[in-house]
């Protein structure tokens, strides 16, 4: 904390926070009986039924290969998995995810005078998982148990820039004040009135998972993959919103030719969250109040206030899906 004058203070804090071992979804490793990604060689084998033939196949490709017991029945995929004799576990218990945020923070407050006060503050901020419940997978896993790390990306619910400003402001009429400095029915008419507002801006939310057609058997799925000969702007047609008529809801503001679908047995390369540094829109909101206390008798006051909410009317869009 630091006084800059009588009346004002500037603080400055950094936050930090660090959490292990929360909840991943489908469970880790063999637990989530997915099949081990270096099996994906095996491309359209896994998918065929395990017959001698189709088995020194595999195993021409990937020694070692083998039947789990000597009577099961399915495909070669099925028989890679941990546990073969199900079509899918769940281990609710699994718990290696990591999170971590991290912000600085700065307030800067007046205390009232010369019928002023403000109060303002900003938070910059970033924070980062892998897994856990505030994350949301286009399937039900991760893309591969076997390597949560690939799933680390910026967290769904990261703003990274939150700004708030509050402030009071008496108004300078009336008796006592700079002007109309009289009392009787001039005070009564134009002293005491004050306008006050709260006005919030926050940086949008990351972008979730784009998603495609996927070939990725016995896993948790895929993600798109980024178009590598793609050029020009991802975000397209101006500010979120514009260009939308009454009749047409479907204006595109992010150039899906950016993206295509991930190659066979293959997990994608985009990330969980935030291709091309994709954020929603902004959070815009203002609020006022203007407001004045009349006294009627020694122990009763009477109020007369307006109140403005979302005063210039900004459409509060709720995010691309």
């Amino acid at each position: 904390d630091r006084a800059i004058s009588s009346s004002m203070t500037l603080q400055v804090t950094y936050a930090g926070s660090g959490s292990h071992h929360s909840a991943v979804n489908g469970g880790v490793g063999i637990f989530s009986d997915q099949i081990e990604p270096k099996y994906l060689q095996l491309g359209s084998l896994l998918q065929q039924t395990a017959t001698a033939a189709t088995l020194a196949q595999a195993q021409a490709i990937s020694p070692g290969i083998a039947l789990p017991y000597p009577t099961f029945v399915g495909s070669i995929g099925q028989a890679l998995r941990p546990f073969p004799q199900y079509s899918s576990i769940n281990d609710s218990y699994a718990q290696f995810a990591s999170a971590s945020y991290q912000a600085l923070q700065i307030q800067m407050q007046r205390r009232m005078s010369k019928g002023l006060y403000f109060l303002a503050a900003y938070t910059g901020s970033k924070s980062i998982n892998n897994t856990g419940g505030t994350i949301q997978f286009i399937y039900s896993n991760p893309r591969s148990a076997y390597d949560l790390h690939k799933e680390k990306s910026i967290a769904l619910e990261n703003i990274p820039h939150q700004i708030s400003l509050v402030w009071v402001y008496s108004l300078p009429f009336g008796k006592g004040k700079q002007f109309a400095n009289q009392g009787g029915i001039v005070d009564a008419l134009v002293g005491g009135w004050q306008i006050s507002a709260v006005q919030q801006y926050n940086a949008g939310s990351p972008l979730g998972t784009f998603n495609g057609a996927c070939d990725v058997p016995y896993t948790g799925g895929c993600y798109a993959d980024f178009n590598t000969t793609f050029t020009g702007p991802v975000r397209i047609n101006g500010s979120y919103g514009h260009g939308v008529s009454k009749t047409s809801t479907t204006t595109p503001f992010i150039d899906k030719a950016a993206f295509q679908d991930a190659a066979p047995f293959t997990f994608g390369t985009t990330p969980r969250t935030m291709a091309f540094g994709l954020r929603n829109p902004w959070y815009l909101a203002e609020s006022a109040t203007l407001g004045k206390d009349f006294k009627l008798v020694e122990k009763m006051t009477l109020r007369l206030q307006a109140d403005a909410f979302n005063l210039f009317n900004r459409t509060q869009f709720g995010g691309i899906t």
